[in-house]
């Protein structure tokens, strides 16, 4: 959801990103990395592209998403 609603950030201005919000990095491209396994991301030497446009966007709809995204904007 993040990387949809932020419109495909790099993976160093998402992980960046992320960080200044006060969430760990590591921990964020540990699950990037989980949904690359589980088929939902695909994962590029810079980028998470997700693999579904519209669950992206559903995801980017959650109240987690959104209020990570308070912190982030």
């Amino acid at each position: 959801g993040l990387i949809d609603a932020l419109d495909t950030p790099s993976k160093a201005d998402l992980l960046a990103a992320i960080t200044r919000a006060g969430y760990r990095a590591d921990v964020a491209e540990h699950e990037a990395r989980t949904l690359v396994l589980a088929g939902r991301l695909t994962e590029t030497a810079t980028h998470f592209i997700p693999t579904s446009r519209a669950l992206a966007k559903a995801a980017a709809g959650k109240e987690i998403v959104t209020n990570a995204l308070l912190k982030i904007l």
